[in-house]
């Protein structure tokens, strides 16, 4: 359920509150100068009471400092609330983004993502920081006007008040109205213009290698020019409303040209009455003019609200829920006529299978054909839709997530390297590790002769994303990270494909004598990275084709996996 906006200044309402009031009093201060004013029009140029100048300037001087120390002490601590709420909620929101599932991320754009955790929590400290301490001063110097207008000085020269009001009460409606679904489509602009930049970045070097920079220009322009539309539509519906809301003030004056200047030449009113009006109607006038601005604000506000409340208030379907937190998982996998779909798409159907602990399980199969959503299966990324997934005989959802997570660990062909050292890359699943393990992991997986090469060797910092390393050292070091995880299920998804062989084959032989306790799965479309496993899984659009050992599987000379072999091999058997 939605919490009210206020909630985020949990702990602060008082503090908060008591900042509002000292704005109020600053802004009832501002209203003392008009006074001051016609005490001395008439009471000091018109009267001769020049005894009455000193007390004036030092209650001017008193109104003005009394005012400004106010409104500068309640902004500097309102900028500190806001700023902390700001910390505490991006915290909160980091933390989601780690919580949630792949199929949250499947969903979301990372443009979507990354307006939330920036401009959205700026736009909401913004509302509580700015614009809920103007509009407070501007109501309170617009009450405390119309008070003295009518009571003080005279109720037929406060008139046309009666008429202003209702006018702008309608137009500000209106247009509050209208510019809220426009904020709600600006923001999407926003989100897409993000998503556009971030894909750039990342992606430069596939830009220029396909020499596709002058497309990437004109997709950035046409989502440019539409956040700039988006932008105008929202000027524009403020230019319907605000001219008429600026010139109020117009309006009033000429009134004031009339009316006041006929009950001053009639001695109703002073010469001080009506110079004190005029300041007065400014007074009025003056956030009577704010109002479209302030409401833009607020609307603009809330509308990043919803998307935040959207963003803190969804929940990972996959959780860990009276479950069963093993110490230890030993390895075995059993997948008991497994389906799983993304948004009505089958990836898999029908999966039954049985690995034994220690067992290298080869999967292959045509790109799509549901290989890597097995696999992610298997660390619980998403949930079945029909089946029964095991582990060591305990259904897969009655274990701990954590102690799934940990219990598996996977090298992917597409590697996310960090901006930090080699030797943190490495260890990231297992920051404990000293740095033997790191050295011998790195061994294993064939990364320590390049490594030793570095300037800084386990200390060389590598660039954002690993883009000072080539493929192959890039699947190397996530090979090693996977292995120093020390998991009882090793994944190994294309891990290899851009290694030469000579490499790939004393990876092979590294992995198959220290990683005997562990469950393996390998998924290549090289023969050469399968042919030695316990059992080979074939899929095909989501269903398993072919199951058996490499002999098995050639001694039937037809179907995927022969075919691949008589490709890669030219028909030799015994290859």
């Amino acid at each position: 359920m939605k919490k009210n906006m206020l909630s985020l200044l949990k702990g602060n309402y008082l503090t908060y509150i008591c900042m509002q009031i000292l704005i109020i009093i600053a802004a009832v201060l501002g209203l003392l100068n008009p006074f001051f004013t016609k005490t001395i029009v008439d009471d000091v140029l018109q009267g001769g009471q020049t005894s009455l100048i000193v007390p004036i300037v030092l209650g001017i001087a008193g109104a003005t400092t009394g005012r400004l120390f106010l409104r500068y002490f309640a902004q500097m601590k309102l900028e500190s609330i806001t700023q902390n709420m700001v910390l505490v909620l991006r915290r909160r929101g980091y933390r989601k983004l780690m919580e949630l599932d792949f199929e949250y991320y499947d969903k979301h754009s990372t443009g979507e993502t990354m307006t939330q955790m920036t401009s959205d929590m700026d736009s909401v400290r913004q509302f509580f920081a700015r614009t809920v301490f103007v509009s407070l001063e501007n109501i309170a110097t617009f009450l405390g006007a119309i008070l003295i207008l009518v009571f003080y000085i005279n109720i037929k020269l406060s008139a046309v008040l009666l008429l202003v009001i209702p006018v702008v009460a309608i137009l500000t409606t209106h247009m509050a109205k209208e510019q809220k679904k426009r904020y709600r489509h600006l923001r999407k602009m926003h989100a897409d213009l993000n998503t556009v930049v971030s894909e750039n970045i990342w992606a430069q070097r596939a830009v220029k290698a396909f020499v596709r920079e002058e497309y990437e220009n004109r997709r950035m322009q046409r989502v440019n020019e539409e956040f700039r539309d988006a932008q105008m539509d929202i000027a524009m519906t403020s230019r319907k409303y605000l001219p008429f809301l600026q010139n109020i003030y117009g309006i009033v004056q000429l009134y004031l040209v009339f009316v006041g200047g006929g009950l001053v030449i009639q001695d109703v009113i002073t010469l001080g009455d009506l110079i004190m009006f005029n300041s007065m109607i400014w007074m009025v006038t003056g956030p009577l003019s704010m109002v479209g601005a302030l409401i833009n604000e607020a609307i603009g506000s809330f509308t990043s609200y919803e998307k935040l409340m959207a963003l803190l208030e969804e929940e990972p379907k996959i959780i860990s829920k009276n479950t069963i937190k093993a110490t230890a998982v030993s390895g075995k996998v059993e997948f008991q006529n497994v389906s799983l779909s993304y948004e009505g798409t089958t990836a898999l159907k029908n999966i039954s299978f049985v690995a034994e602990q220690g067992m290298r399980i080869g999967i292959m199969g045509q790109t799509g054909s549901g290989k890597t959503s097995l696999i992610q299966l298997i660390s619980r990324f998403y949930d079945p839709d029909e089946g029964v997934i095991l582990i060591d005989d305990i259904p897969l959802q009655e274990l701990d997530l954590e102690t799934v997570r940990n219990s598996v660990s996977a090298s992917q062909q597409e590697v996310f390297l960090f901006s930090d050292t080699v030797g943190a890359n490495i260890s990231y699943g297992n920051p404990k590790a000293s740095m033997e393990e790191i050295k011998r992991a790195a061994k294993i997986a064939m990364a320590d002769e390049f490594i030793e090469k570095l300037p800084e060797r386990y200390e060389t910092v590598i660039g954002e994303r690993g883009v000072t390393l080539s493929g192959g050292q890039k699947q190397r070091l996530a090979l090693a990270r996977a292995i120093l995880k020390n998991p009882a299920i090793l994944v190994l998804d294309d891990t290899t494909s851009a290694l030469d062989s000579e490499t790939e084959e004393k990876i092979r032989e590294a992995l198959s004598t220290n990683c005997t306790d562990k469950t393996v799965f390998i998924i290549s479309q090289k023969i050469s990275s399968v042919k030695d496993c316990d059992m080979i899984l074939v899929l095909k659009d989501g269903k398993l084709i072919q199951k058996g050992t490499h002999k098995e599987l050639l001694l039937k000379k037809q179907g995927y996996y022969y075919d691949v072999y008589v490709h890669q091999y030219g028909g030799d058997i015994h290859g």
